[in-house]
């Protein structure tokens, strides 16, 4: 058989957690069609740089020379806010550039799909509406993305605020009985025309006054179809304890698999609880299918809040429509300027976005060195000055917690960032199984230099992108070429015109 593409001398990944081993890989119609070894393991007796030794003999139309580089399953983003950029920068380059080949949309309550038409509060205004597209119905959300697909594929969550913007004409409030129903029966609707499950941002003025009962009540049909429930806690600082009892609360009233949204330890009096917090989820989740993810920076980003600005030990500016001069600015050498309160300057640059400097290095190694923490970028697209996560976090992982921290081994990391995301939100079932390197898996695939790759974004340049991320395929098409292989192969680096991303359910 003559295989769409060959990929030659590589260390081979499986997602899993096991040692790499050498092999040739070939791809067929989208999936991984061959694997053969060379019958070496990667350990302490083995160099990974050592070239090929021989040929395997797999046929190719196309064949890659992998030069003794990695070869991992795609990577999932597992907390994205990509929701428009789908549709608005089909090319995906800030995820394929990482290696990412899915991304989980809708995240902390907030998605473009449920909406309504006119002005959006905050943070809906985040991911949809004025230049974004806002869609009343998720099924029309659904066809575009199938009319015109991305480089990535995407699994979609229908968010909490979304549903309550829909249906009530006051946010500051419980929902009341006819509310709820409402929103229940516009949840079902989304999960039954694809949609993978339901998100909650009860840390936001669109949800904060929604009671426990409230939202047990509203993600109820997510009992009926295995729907997946993630969250972005009430509160992630000085409350971290409290609210992670909230969530384990509503995931056991609902039984279905539940995720904490990018944990961390906000905030000084927060510092140092990751030891109890962590310890608090490995006991829930002997009972419950609980997860969570984690983005690794020391500095968050979210709509401009006045509260959050006053834990954080600097607040830069990232997103100012009003004022776009003042993007990348730090908001209090703003507010001394215009000689305004905190709370006076953020209402008088809303809407508007920031990076949050809130979190200690020691809780941010402790929750991505955890056995069980998925990576997420939780980057925002489409703003001024994004916070360099949405470029950089998958090869960040790899690079500095990998090969300069030493806090994780290379599978370890490609475990969290394949594999365990894959399972958990359902992604691994089927008959092309994503987030592993099988035979019939799909052929989401990342080429990388593991001496190499490292994140380059930072605060003051967030756009750019990563090195030693040397090739990128989606549905065994290839969406990137990095500067090593494209020098190599005399062709472009950079995005292809591919897009194969599809609408994946996890379900």
């Amino acid at each position: 058989m003559i295989n769409d593409y060959v990929i030659e001398d590589v260390w081979l990944h499986d997602g899993l957690g096991s040692p790499a081993q050498h092999a040739d890989l070939a791809i067929q119609a989208g999936c991984i069609a061959e694997i053969r070894y060379y019958g070496e393991r990667l350990d302490s007796e083995h160099d990974s740089r050592q070239g090929k030794k021989r040929s395997l003999g797999l046929r190719g139309k196309e064949r890659v020379q992998g030069d003794a580089m990695h070869l991992a399953p795609g990577f999932i983003d597992v907390h994205t806010h990509d929701d428009a950029a789908l549709l608005l920068q089909p090319s995906m380059d800030f995820k394929v550039s990482q290696g990412v080949t899915t991304v989980v949309t809708g995240n902390c309550g907030v998605s473009i799909a449920p909406l309504p038409e006119g002005v959006l509060p905050m943070p809906l205004g985040l991911v949809a509406g004025g230049e974004k597209p806002v869609f009343r119905h998720f099924k029309d959300y659904v066809e575009a993305l199938k009319d015109s697909p991305a480089a990535t594929h995407a699994l979609m969550l229908i968010g909490h605020s979304a549903l309550r913007v829909c249906t009530m004409d006051r946010l500051d409030r419980e929902a009341n009985p006819a509310e709820i129903r409402a929103m229940q029966a516009l949840l079902q609707t989304c999960l039954h025309e694809g949609a993978a499950g339901a998100s909650t941002g009860t840390f936001y003025p669109t949800a904060s006054s929604a009671s426990q009962s409230e939202i047990t009540q509203v993600l109820r049909p997510l009992c009926e179809c295995g729907g997946i429930f993630t969250t972005h806690m009430r509160n992630e600082a000085e409350g971290l304890m409290t609210s992670i009892e909230e969530t384990i609360q509503i995931g056991q009233g609902l039984g279905v698999r539940t995720i904490i949204s990018h944990h961390k330890c906000a905030g000084p009096l927060a510092h140092g609880q990751s030891k109890q917090s962590l310890a608090r989820i490995e006991q829930a989740s002997k009972s419950l299918e609980l997860g969570f993810d984690v983005y690794p920076y020391e500095a968050s980003s979210t709509m401009l809040l006045a509260d959050r600005a006053k834990l954080s030990r600097k607040t830069i500016i990232t997103a100012c429509p009003r004022f776009p001069a003042y993007e990348g600015r730090d908001f209090d050498q703003l507010c001394a300027e215009l000689n305004l309160s905190a709370s006076a300057c953020a209402d008088y640059l809303g809407p508007s976005g920031a990076v949050y400097f809130t979190m200690d290095e020691a809780d941010v190694d402790r929750i991505v060195s955890h056995p069980q923490s998925m990576i997420g970028s939780d980057g925002i697209p489409l703003q001024g000055k994004a916070h360099p996560r949405l470029w950089g976090t998958f090869p960040r992982v790899l690079g500095r917690y990998v090969r300069e921290k030493g806090l994780l081994t290379l599978p370890q990391a490609i475990r969290k960032m394949t594999g365990l995301s894959a399972a958990r939100f359902g992604l691994d079932r089927g008959p092309t199984p994503r987030g592993r390197i099988c035979l019939g898996a799909a052929a989401d695939l990342v080429l990388f230099d593991p001496q190499q790759v490292l994140d380059v974004a930072d605060y003051e340049n967030p756009a750019r992108p990563s090195q030693g991320i040397e090739a990128c395929w989606v549905a065994g098409q290839r969406v990137y070429t990095g500067a090593r292989l494209a020098h190599a192969e005399a062709v472009a680096a950079g995005c292809s015109a591919a897009r194969p991303g599809q609408v994946l359910s996890g379900r």
